[in-house]
């Protein structure tokens, strides 16, 4: 098992329209040696939405048609984990790539002050 971390340097919003204003610093990409990940808010009425987007690069000879990825935001799973289908592969490595939509409000609810007014600390962790 391989992990990807960031401590991205974004905040979540309280309610809807300070998510508007936190708009710059949530549409933050953090770019790694060997992959990246970005916060994007999406646009809802009535909940706080970030999609997080990874990409991650694997040094050494991939075969695998994809991988399975899980995060963790604030230490906490917020989604289920799901595969993310390797874009090409070689004697190089493989490039593989998939989207999370996260609730932060759900979230929220069932961890109260894990992540409305926190920064957001994304784990990725893969296998495959």
């Amino acid at each position: 098992m391989s992990s990807l971390a960031i401590a991205a340097n974004a905040f979540a919003a309280p309610m809807i329209q300070p998510v508007l204003q936190h708009q710059l610093a949530l549409d933050t990409s953090v770019e790694l040696g060997r992959g990246s990940i970005s916060l994007i808010p999406l646009d809802d009425q009535e909940r706080t939405i970030v999609a997080i987007a990874a990409t991650f690069d694997v040094s050494k000879y991939c075969s695998a048609t994809s991988v399975i990825v899980s995060a963790h935001i604030n230490g906490f799973a917020v989604a289920s984990p799901f595969p993310a289908f390797v874009e090409n592969h070689g004697a190089d490595g493989c490039i593989a790539t998939g989207v999370f939509q996260v609730d932060l409000d759900a979230a929220e609810l069932v961890h109260p002050g894990a992540f409305i007014g926190q920064p957001l600390n994304v784990t990725l962790t893969y296998w495959g």
